[in-house]
This record gives C-alpha cells, sequence and structure tokens, in this order.
C-alpha cells in the first residue's frame, strides 16, 4: 500500500510537471505600444496685440530741440492680430523721441493655454536712432493666462539732427508667444 501511494505520489508529480512545461509552452506576454502625435492648436490659442478700446494704445511724443510737437505723428496698425506696425513720422532733432505703450491680450478659447512670452529682441536697426523695447512689468519674460493682458513699451529716440530727408528706417520688435 505504501509502495501504491509512493507511486501515486511520483505520478501526480511528473504530471504538474508536464502541465508546467505545457503552459510555459503555449503561453506569451502580451503587451501594448502606441504613439501620441500632437499638432500645432492655432485655432484656440490666440495671444495678439489687444484691440479693445479699453486697451488702446498709449503714444508719448517727446521732442528735442527745435522740432515742433506738431510734426511728430505715430500711428499703430495692426491691432488685434500677431503683427502690429509702428509709424513714427517727422522726426527732425537729435533727442527726438516716442514711447509707444502696446498691450499683448491672451484671448485663447481654452481655459489651459497660458502663454509663455520670451524675452523681447530688437533688430534692423542703425545709427540714427535707439530703439529698446521691454515689458512694462521689468521681467524679461511674462506668462499670461487666458483673459489677461500685458503692456509692452517700445521707445525711438532719434540720435542726430536731420538736415534732409532720409529715407524710411525700419526696425523689428518681435517675442515669441509658446503655450506648454
Amino acid at each position: 500500500m505504501k509502495k501504491k501511494r509512493l507511486v501515486i505520489a511520483a505520478f501526480l508529480l511528473v504530471a504538474c510537471a508536464f502541465l508546467g512545461i505545457g503552459y510555459a509552452a503555449i503561453t506569451d506576454d502580451l503587451s501594448i505600444t502606441g504613439t501620441v502625435k500632437t499638432g500645432v492648436d492655432n485655432e484656440n490659442f490666440i495671444v495678439v496685440f489687444d484691440d479693445s478700446s479699453a486697451n488702446e494704445p498709449v503714444i508719448e511724443t517727446v521732442c528735442g530741440a527745435g522740432s515742433p510737437i506738431a510734426d511728430h505723428t505715430v500711428t499703430v496698425d495692426g491691432l488685434g492680430t500677431v503683427s502690429a506696425s509702428i509709424v513714427i513720422d517727422s522726426f527732425k532733432a537729435k533727442g527726438d523721441k516716442a514711447v509707444i505703450t502696446l498691450t499683448v491680450a491672451n484671448k485663447s478659447k481654452v481655459e489651459d493655454l497660458t502663454a509663455n512670452l520670451t524675452e523681447i529682441t530688437v533688430s534692423n536697426l542703425n545709427s540714427e536712432y535707439t530703439v529698446t523695447a521691454v515689458w512694462a512689468s521689468g521681467n524679461a519674460t511674462e506668462t499670461l493666462a487666458v483673459g489677461s493682458t500685458t503692456k509692452i513699451i517700445v521707445t525711438v529716440v532719434s540720435n542726430k539732427t536731420f538736415t534732409t530727408n532720409t529715407t524710411a528706417t525700419n526696425f523689428t520688435v518681435s517675442f515669441k508667444a509658446q503655450t506648454n
């Protein structure tokens, strides 16, 4: 009887071993891999120069010696878009200056599209003018939640007195609005 039990136990042990080997031979690990691609959401991410009446550009002109204030005209176009244009007409004397304050607004349609505004750069300058641009807060960069605004201040100063009409001098003030 003892021998019979031992044979049955050995048989069960060998049968379990074969079951384990058979299970391992016919099973496989399954895995899923995937790729998520993102795209640019230009329809919902909207950062522009504000064109609302509450945020009209503030324009201040200062005249150098012998340059009447009436001769200075400053116009700003392109509000409500991503590309504003400033035209300063009739600078005549060294020290003529125009300070233009524009409002930048995050009008994005989705609540989590915070705008990170990069440091401002000024390019295309010549020695006849000095152009500076800064965020009104004094910070190097700005962060705008949806529905909020900030100010950018552009200052243009004549470095010389003009005795003849000169060709227009173009300058570019740029920054990027990015979201996370």
